[in-house]
């Protein structure tokens, strides 16, 4: 496998890693990258990474209450919280059960992510397990030398009791992580939920594998530089292409940017990390051309980086737009509900992205 790539700085634009974040990435071997799915949509998100090859189940671990869909899982380690309260039967949507069955199970699960230079945590939002366990987890494997990205999946909007859930949630992931990849089941292209939920599965599932694969196998140095953009802010978006053949880089990203997985305005990106996979790597006068289409795009500088990964498959494109914060970031996911709430304490609503047409109220916390 081979590995182009083509970095920009912008003047001033960069968050700088410590030192001793820059110096843990090795630059002898390839770093360790755990994939953790919690919760039953994680488990099934990380099972389509496992199933459509290239990832390997010893690299992942499932976590979940509900013993039955724990035991479906291709992940090679799996861990069942608190089984000795809820009997491994699941917590049935209550955020204050599954927060305790992750405290009661911790241990198992930091004996799997500890040994991890990266981790990347899969979840969706709005049920009991996924929302109280990842941000706990993701507490549990960052440390100043130890990224944690994580892929959150948001509920349909009439999935509304869920869906105000795991806004609330979100909050705490976009905390807890390094940077938070935001999926939301809401951006529907046709109004139907069937076709809707498999298109934001498989780009959650395509996000999952493209970091992955790109931080396993490139130079230390190009990895560093993919989470010093991942880093600009604690939210980011995703797009993702099936490009044809005669298609140029350029015109795949304008294609790539009319399915978007949230509603995260372009032009608040603060970064832009673009993964191409494909029999013929890009060169850096295309990647240069993909910027000034994105700088284009966003109206603004952006911090750029580009990784080509050569293989025998059709070309795809993962575009990564990072650098939101979750404040100026709500109104994008609320202003798709028509009663709206306020998902997270004492949130000013001044700097919401999003004018909201009515007040928003606490959501009583559970």
């Amino acid at each position: 496998m081979a590995i182009e790539r083509y970095i920009f700085y912008p003047s001033g634009g960069m968050r700088a890693l410590s030192e001793e974040e820059l110096s843990h990435i090795r630059s002898d071997q390839n770093p360790r990258i755990s994939i953790v799915g919690i919760g039953g949509a994680g488990n099934k998100l990380l099972g389509n990474v496992i199933g459509n090859g290239g990832i390997g189940p010893e690299q992942c671990v499932a976590v979940n209450t509900d013993k039955g869909q724990l035991s479906r899982s291709l992940a090679s380690n799996k861990v069942l919280l608190g089984e000795d309260i809820v009997d491994g039967k699941g917590v049935f949507g209550s955020v204050s059960v599954g927060r305790r069955a992750l405290q009661l199970s911790a241990h198992r699960v930091t004996s799997f992510v500890g040994a991890s230079d990266i981790t990347i945590i899969l979840v969706g939002f709005g049920g009991g397990t996924g929302t109280a366990a990842a941000p706990l987890v993701a507490q549990w494997a960052r440390t100043q030398v130890k990224p944690v990205v994580a892929v959150v999946a948001l509920p349909f909007t009439h999935e509304r009791e869920r869906r105000f859930i795991a806004l609330r949630g979100l909050k705490k992931m976009a905390d807890a992580c390094d940077c938070t990849v935001v999926v939301d089941n809401a951006m529907s292209l046709d109004g139907s939920e069937g076709v809707n939920g498999v298109l934001a599965d498989l780009t959650a599932v395509a996000a999952v594998r493209s970091l992955t694969e790109a931080l396993s196998s490139l130079e230390s140095n190009i990895t560093k530089n993919i989470l010093r953009i991942l880093m600009l802010g604690p939210l980011s978006g995703v797009y993702t292409h099936h490009m044809r053949p005669e298609e140029s880089l350029s015109t795949a990203i304008l294609e790539t940017v009319r399915t978007p997985s949230s509603n995260l305005s372009l032009s608040r990106a603060q970064g832009a990390v673009l993964l191409y996979t494909g029999p013929v790597p890009i060169g850096a006068s295309q990647a240069a051309r993909a910027y000034d289409t994105l700088s284009s795009l966003t109206g603004r500088t952006l911090g750029f980086v580009y990784a080509s990964t050569v293989k025998a498959s059709a070309p795809t494109l993962c575009l990564l737009l990072t650098g939101y914060d979750y404040e100026s970031s709500l109104g994008s996911f609320v202003e798709l509900l028509t009663d709206l709430y306020d998902v997270e304490y004492e949130q000013p609503t001044g700097n919401l992205e999003a004018p909201l047409p009515l007040q928003l109220y606490q959501l009583e916390r559970p």
